[in-house]
């Protein structure tokens, strides 16, 4: 299993303008968004094989980062 990490505030931006997340529904979306990283990180980080840190990439680079860690690299 591969992990992407990003931080609570990545999140925050990528989904501002989403409307079909209900969880972030709400009047404190970073307040719940680092309750939901907080129960789940330990989890998602425990499952992975490999973790990817997303900051500053493009999807291009995670994609090439996540072809180098299966491949041994």
């Amino acid at each position: 299993m591969v992990y992407l990490h990003a931080s609570v505030h990545q999140q925050a931006e990528r989904t501002a303008q989403d409307t079909q997340r209900p969880l972030l529904q709400n009047n404190d979306r970073i307040g719940t968004l680092r309750a939901l990283m907080q129960t789940r990180e330990p989890l998602y980080r425990a499952a992975a094989n490999v973790t990817i840190e997303t900051a500053g990439k493009s999807p291009r680079t995670v994609v090439d980062l996540i072809r180098a860690k299966i491949a041994g690299g």
